[in-house]
Protein backbone atom coordinates (compact mmCIF):
# COMPACT_ATOMS: atom_id res chain seq x y z
CA UNK A 1 0.00 0.00 0.00
CA UNK A 2 1.20 3.50 -0.82
CA UNK A 3 -0.04 6.56 1.08
CA UNK A 4 1.13 9.97 -0.11
CA UNK A 5 0.81 13.22 1.82
CA UNK A 6 1.32 16.67 0.34
CA UNK A 7 2.37 18.10 3.69
CA UNK A 8 4.78 19.51 4.71
CA UNK A 9 5.17 21.65 1.61
CA UNK A 10 4.75 25.15 0.27
CA UNK A 11 2.28 26.83 0.62
CA UNK A 12 2.57 26.44 4.37
CA UNK A 13 -1.09 26.48 5.38
CA UNK A 14 -1.95 23.60 7.75
CA UNK A 15 -5.54 23.13 8.87
CA UNK A 16 -6.75 23.67 12.43
CA UNK A 17 -5.76 22.69 15.07
CA UNK A 18 -2.31 22.29 13.54
CA UNK A 19 -2.32 25.85 12.21
CA UNK A 20 -2.09 27.27 15.73
CA UNK A 21 -0.31 24.38 17.46
CA UNK A 22 3.04 26.20 17.50
CA UNK A 23 3.75 29.78 18.51
CA UNK A 24 5.98 31.70 16.06
CA UNK A 25 7.59 33.44 19.04
CA UNK A 26 8.85 30.05 20.25
CA UNK A 27 10.61 29.29 16.98
CA UNK A 28 14.41 29.52 16.92
CA UNK A 29 16.10 30.56 13.71
CA UNK A 30 18.81 28.09 12.62
CA UNK A 31 22.47 28.88 13.38
CA UNK A 32 23.16 29.46 9.68
CA UNK A 33 20.30 31.92 9.24
CA UNK A 34 21.47 35.02 7.42
CA UNK A 35 19.77 38.25 6.48
CA UNK A 36 17.94 37.32 3.26
CA UNK A 37 18.60 40.74 1.68
CA UNK A 38 20.63 39.12 -1.11
CA UNK A 39 18.48 36.02 -1.51
CA UNK A 40 16.32 36.92 -4.50
CA UNK A 41 12.64 36.23 -3.87
CA UNK A 42 13.21 36.15 -0.09
CA UNK A 43 15.05 39.45 0.12
CA UNK A 44 12.17 41.22 1.88
CA UNK A 45 11.46 38.44 4.37
CA UNK A 46 11.90 39.39 8.00
CA UNK A 47 12.97 37.14 10.86
CA UNK A 48 9.33 37.23 12.00
CA UNK A 49 8.20 36.00 8.57
CA UNK A 50 10.56 33.05 8.78
CA UNK A 51 9.45 32.23 12.33
CA UNK A 52 5.78 32.25 11.35
CA UNK A 53 6.58 30.01 8.40
CA UNK A 54 8.49 27.63 10.68
CA UNK A 55 5.52 27.43 13.07
CA UNK A 56 3.22 26.45 10.21
CA UNK A 57 5.79 23.97 8.93
CA UNK A 58 5.94 22.32 12.35
CA UNK A 59 2.14 22.21 12.28
CA UNK A 60 2.30 20.42 8.95
CA UNK A 61 4.69 17.85 10.42
CA UNK A 62 2.35 17.22 13.37
CA UNK A 63 -0.55 16.86 10.94
CA UNK A 64 1.31 14.16 8.98
CA UNK A 65 2.37 12.50 12.23
CA UNK A 66 -1.28 12.28 13.25
CA UNK A 67 -2.34 10.78 9.91
CA UNK A 68 0.45 8.20 9.94
CA UNK A 69 -0.58 7.28 13.46
CA UNK A 70 -4.03 6.44 12.10
CA UNK A 71 -2.45 4.12 9.52
CA UNK A 72 -0.33 2.35 12.12
CA UNK A 73 -3.31 1.91 14.43
CA UNK A 74 -5.25 0.41 11.51
CA UNK A 75 -2.47 -2.13 10.98
CA UNK A 76 -2.65 -2.99 14.68
CA UNK A 77 -6.44 -3.40 14.61
CA UNK A 78 -6.22 -5.68 11.56
CA UNK A 79 -3.51 -7.80 13.14
CA UNK A 80 -1.04 -6.94 10.36
CA UNK A 81 1.67 -5.07 12.26
CA UNK A 82 3.82 -8.17 12.81
CA UNK A 83 3.72 -9.01 9.11
CA UNK A 84 4.20 -5.56 7.59
CA UNK A 85 7.29 -3.51 6.80
CA UNK A 86 6.58 0.23 6.99
CA UNK A 87 8.66 2.88 5.23
CA UNK A 88 8.33 6.61 5.84
CA UNK A 89 10.32 8.99 3.65
CA UNK A 90 10.12 12.22 1.66
CA UNK A 91 11.53 13.31 -1.69
CA UNK A 92 13.14 16.52 -0.42
CA UNK A 93 13.56 18.74 2.59
CA UNK A 94 13.12 22.49 3.03
CA UNK A 95 15.63 25.24 3.77
CA UNK A 96 13.23 26.72 6.33
CA UNK A 97 15.28 29.82 7.08
CA UNK A 98 18.72 28.30 6.65
CA UNK A 99 20.93 30.68 4.69
CA UNK A 100 17.94 33.05 4.50
CA UNK A 101 15.89 30.80 2.22
CA UNK A 102 12.85 28.56 1.96
CA UNK A 103 11.88 25.68 -0.33
CA UNK A 104 13.87 22.89 -1.97
CA UNK A 105 16.20 22.66 -4.98
CA UNK A 106 19.53 23.16 -3.20
CA UNK A 107 22.19 20.67 -2.16
CA UNK A 108 22.47 21.79 1.45
CA UNK A 109 21.36 19.17 3.95
CA UNK A 110 18.19 21.06 4.89
CA UNK A 111 16.98 20.67 1.30
CA UNK A 112 18.71 17.53 0.00
CA UNK A 113 18.49 15.53 3.21
CA UNK A 114 15.29 13.57 3.82
CA UNK A 115 13.71 11.59 6.64
CA UNK A 116 13.82 7.80 6.20
CA UNK A 117 12.25 5.62 8.89
CA UNK A 118 11.80 1.88 8.43
CA UNK A 119 9.83 -0.36 10.77
CA UNK A 120 10.49 -4.05 10.24
CA UNK A 121 9.04 -6.80 12.44
CA UNK A 122 12.36 -8.68 12.46
CA UNK A 123 14.61 -5.71 13.20
CA UNK A 124 17.11 -6.82 15.87
CA UNK A 125 17.49 -3.36 17.43
CA UNK A 126 14.28 -1.29 17.32
CA UNK A 127 15.08 2.42 17.44
CA UNK A 128 18.51 1.95 15.86
CA UNK A 129 19.83 5.04 14.07
CA UNK A 130 21.94 4.44 10.95
CA UNK A 131 24.38 7.27 10.29
CA UNK A 132 25.85 5.79 7.11
CA UNK A 133 24.87 7.64 3.90
CA UNK A 134 22.03 6.05 1.93
CA UNK A 135 19.83 7.23 -0.93
CA UNK A 136 16.24 6.98 -2.15
CA UNK A 137 17.46 4.75 -4.98
CA UNK A 138 18.37 2.16 -2.32
CA UNK A 139 14.71 1.73 -1.35
CA UNK A 140 13.55 -0.42 -4.29
CA UNK A 141 16.23 -3.13 -4.06
CA UNK A 142 15.86 -3.18 -0.27
CA UNK A 143 12.12 -3.73 -0.17
CA UNK A 144 12.23 -6.28 -2.96
CA UNK A 145 14.86 -8.13 -0.96
CA UNK A 146 12.78 -7.96 2.22
CA UNK A 147 9.92 -9.48 0.21
CA UNK A 148 12.18 -12.32 -0.94
CA UNK A 149 12.54 -11.00 -4.49
CA UNK A 150 15.97 -10.76 -6.11
CA UNK A 151 15.93 -8.18 -8.91
CA UNK A 152 18.74 -7.49 -11.35
CA UNK A 153 19.60 -4.21 -13.04
CA UNK A 154 18.31 -1.82 -10.39
CA UNK A 155 20.10 1.33 -9.36
CA UNK A 156 20.87 1.49 -5.68
CA UNK A 157 21.98 -1.05 -3.09
CA UNK A 158 20.11 -3.50 -0.91
CA UNK A 159 20.14 -2.05 2.62
CA UNK A 160 18.90 -5.21 4.34
CA UNK A 161 22.20 -6.13 5.98
CA UNK A 162 22.72 -2.50 6.99
CA UNK A 163 19.28 -2.36 8.63
CA UNK A 164 19.88 -5.64 10.42
CA UNK A 165 23.19 -4.39 11.80
CA UNK A 166 25.21 -6.93 9.84
CA UNK A 167 27.33 -4.50 7.82
CA UNK A 168 28.50 -0.88 7.61
CA UNK A 169 28.23 1.56 4.72
CA UNK A 170 30.60 4.02 6.34
CA UNK A 171 32.51 4.56 3.10
CA UNK A 172 29.40 4.82 0.92
CA UNK A 173 28.91 7.91 -1.25
CA UNK A 174 25.51 9.18 -2.34
CA UNK A 175 24.87 11.53 -5.24
CA UNK A 176 22.25 14.02 -6.32
CA UNK A 177 21.75 16.07 -9.45
CA UNK A 178 19.35 18.70 -10.71
CA UNK A 179 19.47 19.73 -14.35
CA UNK A 180 16.14 21.57 -14.64
CA UNK A 181 16.05 23.21 -18.07
CA UNK A 182 19.79 23.61 -18.64
CA UNK A 183 21.75 20.42 -19.20
CA UNK A 184 24.97 22.37 -19.62
CA UNK A 185 24.73 23.77 -16.09
CA UNK A 186 23.80 20.94 -13.71
CA UNK A 187 23.67 21.22 -9.95
CA UNK A 188 25.64 18.27 -8.55
CA UNK A 189 26.40 16.84 -5.13
CA UNK A 190 28.44 13.97 -3.70
CA UNK A 191 28.11 13.19 -0.01
CA UNK A 192 30.12 10.77 2.09
CA UNK A 193 29.81 10.13 5.79
CA UNK A 194 31.91 13.17 6.67
CA UNK A 195 32.49 15.37 3.61
CA UNK A 196 30.20 16.91 1.02
CA UNK A 197 31.05 18.35 -2.39
CA UNK A 198 28.69 20.65 -4.29
CA UNK A 199 29.21 21.92 -7.84
CA UNK A 200 26.76 24.73 -8.54
CA UNK A 201 25.21 25.70 -11.86
CA UNK A 202 27.68 28.58 -12.05
CA UNK A 203 30.51 26.00 -11.73
CA UNK A 204 31.43 27.37 -8.30
CA UNK A 205 32.45 24.69 -5.81
CA UNK A 206 31.53 24.18 -2.17
CA UNK A 207 33.24 21.63 0.07
CA UNK A 208 32.10 21.02 3.64
CA UNK A 209 33.27 18.98 6.60
CA UNK A 210 29.85 17.83 7.81
CA UNK A 211 31.26 16.42 11.04
CA UNK A 212 32.74 19.71 12.24
CA UNK A 213 30.48 22.04 10.25
CA UNK A 214 27.00 20.46 10.11
CA UNK A 215 25.35 23.78 9.26
CA UNK A 216 27.52 24.21 6.15
CA UNK A 217 28.84 27.63 7.07
CA UNK A 218 32.53 27.25 6.18
CA UNK A 219 33.35 26.42 2.58
CA UNK A 220 36.72 24.63 2.55
CA UNK A 221 37.26 25.19 -1.17
CA UNK A 222 39.77 26.13 -2.52
CA UNK A 223 41.95 25.82 0.59
CA UNK A 224 41.40 22.03 0.73
CA UNK A 225 41.35 21.32 -3.01
CA UNK A 226 44.49 19.19 -2.72
CA UNK A 227 43.19 17.17 0.22
CA UNK A 228 42.67 13.44 -0.45
CA UNK A 229 39.04 13.60 0.68
CA UNK A 230 38.29 16.40 -1.81
CA UNK A 231 40.07 14.65 -4.68
CA UNK A 232 38.20 11.42 -3.95
CA UNK A 233 34.77 13.06 -3.96
CA UNK A 234 35.58 15.13 -7.06
CA UNK A 235 36.69 12.05 -9.01
CA UNK A 236 33.61 10.12 -7.89
CA UNK A 237 31.26 12.98 -8.77
CA UNK A 238 32.86 13.48 -12.20
CA UNK A 239 32.46 9.76 -12.91
CA UNK A 240 28.83 9.86 -11.74
CA UNK A 241 27.99 12.80 -14.01
CA UNK A 242 29.81 11.22 -16.96
CA UNK A 243 27.39 8.30 -16.79
CA UNK A 244 24.20 10.16 -15.85
CA UNK A 245 24.64 12.88 -18.47
CA UNK A 246 24.49 10.25 -21.22
CA UNK A 247 21.08 9.11 -19.97
CA UNK A 248 19.52 12.56 -20.30
CA UNK A 249 17.89 13.95 -23.45
CA UNK A 250 19.92 16.32 -25.59
CA UNK A 251 17.65 19.17 -24.59
CA UNK A 252 14.83 19.81 -22.18
CA UNK A 253 11.59 21.38 -23.36
CA UNK A 254 10.59 23.79 -20.64
CA UNK A 255 7.32 25.70 -20.71
CA UNK A 256 7.09 28.22 -17.88
CA UNK A 257 3.70 28.61 -16.26
CA UNK A 258 1.95 31.74 -17.45
CA UNK A 259 -0.66 33.68 -15.53
CA UNK A 260 -3.28 35.86 -17.25
CA UNK A 261 -2.07 39.45 -17.72
CA UNK A 262 -4.35 40.75 -14.97
CA UNK A 263 -3.58 37.96 -12.49
CA UNK A 264 -1.59 38.73 -9.36
CA UNK A 265 -0.92 35.40 -7.64
CA UNK A 266 -0.28 35.59 -3.91
CA UNK A 267 3.13 34.03 -3.32
CA UNK A 268 2.99 34.10 0.47
CA UNK A 269 -0.66 33.31 1.43
CA UNK A 270 0.27 32.05 4.91
CA UNK A 271 1.79 35.38 6.00
CA UNK A 272 -0.23 38.30 7.35
CA UNK A 273 -0.51 41.56 5.46
CA UNK A 274 1.52 43.47 4.50
CA UNK A 275 3.35 40.62 2.81
CA UNK A 276 6.90 40.66 1.48
CA UNK A 277 7.38 41.51 -2.17
CA UNK A 278 10.12 40.02 -4.32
Amino acid sequence: MHASYFQPHHPYNPVAPFSYMYDPDDMELPPNYVDPAGQGQFKRFTAADFKRTMAYYYGFISEVDYEIGRLLRALDSLGLSDDTCVLFLADHGDMMGEKGRLYKGLMYDASAGIPMIIRHPSAPSPGMVVQDPVSIIDVAPTFLSLAGIHAEGLQGRDMTNLLMGRESWQNNIVYSLDVRKNLSAPLLMARGERFKLIINRSKTIEFYDMQNDPWEQHNLFPSRKSAPEFIRLKEKLDAFWAVESKLLPERVVFEPRKHPPDAKPDRWPWLPNPRPTA
